[in-house]
């Protein structure tokens, strides 16, 4: 199937979602640190990952101060995508074909504080059952060497399509489309909840690129594609017409029921109604 509205909806949506947390909120770290071989039956034969302790790693270059990974060092030899490297960035690993599992990589790379996910869970699949893990403290459990990959990693924000209507907006056949938005924000304290609730509340009445399905940075293991990826600059040359953010509310888990969560994080929703005029039968 060719992509549709929706599919170039939601991942408009979540790509301005991502950059705007990261460049006005701030919310990411540059880090030091070392990868290390960690099994992973899903990759092609012969490929091994070799993955940090943080995850998600920053890929969008126009977020400034990041430091966008370009490749790793080998013992004292930088190596990267010409040498068979394939950066996941969505997990936090190298993949490679070229080194033995005995090896420890080393770099530099920026880590995104909330990782931001696509999702079709609802509220009670995420913090009842619990479908994520917890990233680990500084200075705890340093035996933790690699954060697995594929699982989601809290603190982070769950992005679920709700529901799409469209209305008649004007002769000729052109609707208004309202796409609804929710957002399942998972946090470690209440000064990220704050942050993170207030810092989307002002987007009310804001507008966000309309990016082709294309346009999508990321490689089915999670790289770049091409190499590089700049959303302030694919948003710049977007065509569309863009989204519009009619409405933006905002809840949060009270604290009375956070006694029946098996975890001490603190929760908060985020609903976004983002409205086009489009010409859906044409």
């Amino acid at each position: 199937m060719v992509p549709q509205f929706s599919h170039e909806a939601q991942s408009s949506f979540i790509l301005w979602f991502d950059h705007h947390l990261l460049e006005k909120g701030r919310a990411f770290s540059n880090k030091t640190g070392e990868l290390h071989y960690l099994e992973d039956s899903r990759l092609p034969s012969g490929y091994r990952g070799f993955s940090s302790r943080h995850k998600q790693w920053i890929a969008d270059s126009s977020v400034s101060g990041a430091v966008v990974p370009s490749g790793f060092y080998v013992d004292s030899t930088f190596s990267g995508r010409a040498n068979n490297f394939i950066l996941d960035f969505e997990n936090g690993r190298v993949i490679s074909d070229a080194i033995s599992p005995s090896e420890i990589l080393t770099g530099f790379f920026a880590v995104k504080e909330f990782n931001v996910y696509p999702s079709n869970e609802n509220l009670e699949d995420l913090i009842v059952e619990k479908k994520y893990i917890e990233r680990p403290k500084v200075g705890s459990d340093i035996s933790v060497r690699s954060i697995p990959p594929y699982s989601p990693l809290v603190p982070a924000v769950f992005i679920n399509t709700q529901n799409q209507q469209n209305e008649p907006f004007s002769f000729g056949g052109e609707d208004k489309t309202t796409v609804n938005f929710s957002a399942t924000v998972i946090c470690e304290n209440p000064y990220q909840l704050d942050g993170v609730l207030g810092l989307f509340s002002d987007t009310n009445q804001k507008t966000f690129s309309h990016i082709p399905f294309s346009g999508v940075p990321y490689t089915k293991f999670g790289d770049i594609k091409n190499g590089s990826y700049n959303y302030t600059g694919l948003a710049a040359q977007s065509s569309e017409q863009p989204f519009f953010i009619e409405k933006v509310s905002i809840a949060r888990i009270t604290d009375k029921a956070r006694k029946s969560i098996q975890n001490n994080l603190y929760i908060g929703m985020l609903d976004f109604d983002v409205s086009k005029s489009r010409y859906p039968r044409s």
